[in-house]
């Protein structure tokens, strides 16, 4: 992924991360900031009119900043999602020279066609704080609490919330007085709680858990009643009060997002790649892949296979008539046509202009000419409007069962070839085989 697409323009994008919660920054791949959030002016001690226009390195402790370009130049030639927290060792340089320790964010878009990247900075003082309001067996999970960037919440053996900090209001919409002796259900889609009094049921009693001293994806139930993809690390521990549950929780809404759009145009790439744009038959790209796994197969495990050959007659004729926008058309109705007679299992592919293949797995040749007759006499029986009337038009069939003594694929589409050339030459309109 090269970086998300917006549409805003810089008063929009600045009104943006105004209402952010952490200290925000949008600086372009050169690493000038162009626009910065108040609690940014708050963070680093600068002025936001002196912040803008210098370069991120005044942000960056001495001691880092010779190889913070090269880190910089390497996130620009491969852009992605940070999620707030994957590097928790940082510090940043403010105005003063104090370093403070913080967690970085790190979200690449475009706008107005320009690659800029939204750096968001987390003050690592406020987890101090949060944990300082927590009760005092809290601290007795300090061997995870480093990565509780996020949200924070213990609860009971019996599921009632005991802490709740303010990164959990943030995230559910709850306030601490509001959640407080609550069961932690209120934050737990429906479809999922009885998973959840099951799981603390049993490490209760003793048993092994599945998702304890791991990261796992779970979806989060909001106080507006809206759902989200959360990462969700639990650890627990037994105290004077019994059995304690500790859970940080990270919203992964842009992760999540980000990953769909990735796979769907992956899909769409993948779809362009082997399909031909005009009929949507896969292309000859895709009958070689096909093919010779087919051939491997039937080869490997002793099984027949038939390839059909099929070329339009007299396609030429057909162009020069009645135009390219009707030759169009019939190469359509023809694809389309195939695709109904033939089964799931088998493949349609364009090879040429107006010649088609089709792939029949585990078919001898008989039947696989009673499929070419079923498609020959479909087409005959075409007819598509056109200003001089109505057209029709034939197909001519060739087709060849795999041998033993074929070396490849090819081997096999050569021989239906020839049958198909033996069909032209007979009179077209007709199926012949090798």
């Amino acid at each position: 992924m090269r970086n998300m697409k917006c549409h805003w323009g810089s008063r929009e994008l600045g009104e943006f991360i105004e209402i952010a919660i952490d200290a925000t920054i949008v600086i372009n791949e050169r690493g000038i900031i162009s626009h910065a959030n108040l609690r940014a002016e708050n963070l680093l001690e600068y002025p936001r009119a002196e912040l803008i226009g210098q370069a991120i390195e005044i942000l960056v402790p001495e001691a880092s900043r010779s190889n913070h370009s090269l880190h910089r130049q390497s996130f620009v030639n491969n852009p992605s999602v940070r999620e707030m927290g994957k590097y928790v060792d940082l510090t940043v340089s403010t105005k003063s020279g104090k370093e403070i320790p913080v967690s970085i964010g790190l979200s690449p878009f475009e706008s107005d066609q320009q690659f800029q990247i939204l750096v968001a900075i987390r003050d690592n003082a406020l987890l101090h704080e949060a944990r300082a309001r927590i009760d005092d067996y809290i601290a007795e999970i300090r061997n995870i609490t480093e990565t509780a960037i996020d949200a924070i919440i213990t609860m009971d053996k019996d599921s009632k919330i005991i802490s709740w900090n303010d990164a959990a209001t943030h995230l559910f919409g709850y306030s601490r007085e509001e959640t407080i002796g609550q069961q932690i259900s209120i934050i737990i889609p429906k479809k999922m709680r009885q998973d959840h009094f099951n799981g603390v049921a049993n490490i209760s009693k003793g048993g092994e858990s599945k998702v304890v001293g791991k990261t796992v994806e779970v979806e989060g139930l909001r106080k507006s009643g809206d759902t989200f993809p959360l990462s969700l690390s639990i650890t627990t521990w037994m105290s004077k009060r019994g059995r304690i549950f500790c859970g940080i929780l990270r919203d992964i809404t842009l992760r999540v997002e980000a990953e769909k759009k990735i796979t769907e145009q992956n899909k769409k790439l993948q779809l362009i790649a082997i399909t031909d744009p005009l009929t949507g038959a896969y292309n000859r790209r895709q009958f070689d892949f096909i093919g010779n796994k087919e051939f491997s197969r039937s080869r490997r495990n002793n099984k027949p296979y038939s390839v059909l050959m099929l070329d339009i007659d007299h396609f030429k004729v057909i162009n020069d008539t009645y135009g390219h926008e009707l030759g169009d058309k019939a190469l359509k109705e023809t694809v389309s046509v195939i695709q109904q007679a033939i089964r799931q299992e088998d493949s349609l592919f364009r090879i040429g202009g107006e010649e088609f293949a089709v792939i029949l797995p585990e078919t001898s040749l008989m039947p696989a000419r009673k499929l070419a007759e079923r498609i020959r006499a479909a087409i005959d029986n075409i007819e598509l409007d056109t200003p001089q009337g109505l057209m029709k038009y034939t197909i001519s069939i060739g087709l060849a069962e795999f041998s033993s003594k074929d070396e490849s694929i090819g081997t096999t589409l050569s021989h239906a070839d020839k049958a198909l050339y033996s069909a032209k030459s007979l009179g077209r309109n007709r199926v012949e085989q090798l």
